[in-house]
């Protein structure tokens, strides 16, 4: 009999992604300024895969804000588990927010990621 579940053996991951922490010091008022790339460090980098999931827009002060939510699916490892939702990915050039992370039927085989990316 077959198992249904998620594993990664045959599964290839295709894209490779720099995972990076926010490492920047905080001003005098206890904010660091997160669109600055130099307050970011590398954390690692992990293959996998990449799905969009859908748009939203809205408004916000007058303006028309788009936001596109994606998931991307990789190996479990300690990098890949260690993903917290301060942190971003960057992919292709283009950086991406966490919203979360998780450890697909606790299997410890596949992690996926859930991202925003404000357009």
């Amino acid at each position: 009999m077959k198992c249904a579940c998620p594993t990664t053996a045959g599964k290839r991951y295709r894209w490779t992604m720099t995972v990076q922490s926010p490492s920047g010091t905080a001003d005098e008022f206890g904010h660091t300024d997160l669109t600055d790339d130099a307050n970011w460090t590398t954390a690692g980098n992990i293959k996998a895969n990449f799905i969009t999931k859908g748009t939203k827009e809205g408004r916000v002060f007058d303006q028309v804000q788009a936001e596109v939510t994606h998931i991307i699916e990789t190996r479990s490892t300690s990098l890949s588990r260690s993903i917290h939702p301060e942190d971003r990915i960057v992919f292709d050039g283009r950086k991406f927010n966490v919203t979360g992370s998780y450890d697909l039927n606790e299997e410890r085989q596949v992690v996926q990621v859930l991202l925003t990316e404000v357009v």
